[in-house]
């Protein structure tokens, strides 16, 4: 659809010519953060092989996805005028694609800090949430969600425009939904029995991310980044990577510690300025085996324990599970911004 549409979105000025993935992110988004939504199938066939991937988009998650642009732009508009307002641009030729004043990222800082709570009436448990903080974490959640906004290669580091509002408004939408579909006792924070909850919904979306990542390391180490981009390339490796169902269930195995480590650290295990681009590993490892002494992880598969359920829940690894694994809006936020930032290889995301 977006392929067949995106030329008379660009000629409408109703979509931005800078970004070059709006129609795969959204079908992700659609996905992933509508009261629908089923995330990304989990089977191995689809994650292995892109050509096979039956992960389709509904009628209901495209219209709940509409209902979301919609919203976020209609507040978007609203943050927009007011921040114009408070920040009257100082060069008049600085414009966006669409004809709209940039506006300095400096002075939008300030102005929106102490202002956001008004921006997300809309969203009352988030309006509460703002409300609910000190002077520093409000300043801080302030950094957190204007630098969700941030595009680079699209927009300038010193100059914001009304699509990074956009951007904002939109995310804040899905993290406030992850909250209303899972914190089940609504009290502002994911605890370990909620995220595991949520972890179907994920699973086949890190699922793939892991492949991707290990793919291309093992092209990196054996032909050259030359060779990242060639499809036949990839799928000769993902076969060599995957042969057996041990590598397969190792596969997984790294999914749930994947998904556990963003929702404890609150980031992605990245590798360091001095190792390179990619994700670590063994960071992800290393961390485990120090915060709980073992690398088993039976207490991700219950169904498959001997224990009674009764024993299994009271056990220290519970336990600490349950002490590790608070997730509010805020760490939420930083999980988001961690997968635009820190894992996209878009010019233009």
């Amino acid at each position: 659809f977006y392929e067949s549409a995106k030329y008379l979105g660009f000629a409408l000025k109703i979509m931005d010519i800078r970004n070059k993935n709006t129609g795969k992110r959204s079908f992700m988004e659609g996905n992933l953060f509508t009261y629908t939504g089923d995330g990304f199938s989990s089977k191995i066939s689809s994650i292995l092989d892109p050509d096979k991937d039956d992960s389709l988009l509904s009628f209901s998650e495209g219209v709940e996805l509409l209902m979301f642009v919609y919203s976020g732009g209609q507040a978007s508009r609203l943050m927009y005028k007011d921040l114009l307002y408070k920040c009257p641009p100082w060069n008049f030729f600085e414009k966006d694609p669409f004809g709209r004043m940039r506006l300095s990222r400096e002075c939008v800082k300030e102005a929106f800090r102490n202002s956001m709570s008004l921006y997300f009436n809309h969203l009352p448990y988030w309006k509460k949430y703002l409300d609910s903080l000190k002077d520093q974490d409000q300043e801080e959640m302030a950094s957190l969600m204007l630098a969700l906004g941030e595009r680079p290669g699209c927009t300038s580091s010193r100059l914001m425009e009304a699509g990074d509002l956009s951007t904002i408004a939109t995310i804040v939408q899905y993290i406030e939904r992850v909250f209303l579909i899972y914190d089940k006792d609504m009290n502002g924070v994911l605890d370990e029995k909620e995220a595991l909850l949520a972890y179907p919904r994920f699973k086949g979306l890190i699922a793939r991310m892991i492949k991707k990542q290990q793919i291309d390391e093992k092209i990196l180490e054996t032909m050259g980044e030359e060779f990242l981009s060639n499809q036949e390339v990839r799928q000769k490796v993902a076969q060599s990577l995957y042969k057996n169902q041990r590598s397969i269930q190792r596969l997984f195995s790294m999914t749930r510690f994947v998904y556990w480590y963003l929702l404890i650290r609150g980031e992605l295990p990245l590798k360091s300025k001095y190792e390179g681009q990619g994700w670590s590993f063994e960071k992800v490892k290393t961390f485990f085996k120090k915060l709980y002494q073992d690398m088993s992880w039976w207490w991700f598969n219950l169904k498959n324990v001997t224990r009674s359920r009764s024993e299994v829940e009271d056990s220290w690894w519970r336990r600490k599970l349950r002490d590790d694994v608070r997730v509010d809006r805020k760490k939420l936020t930083k999980i988001f911004l961690t997968f635009i930032h820190g894992n996209s290889s878009e010019s233009c995301p």
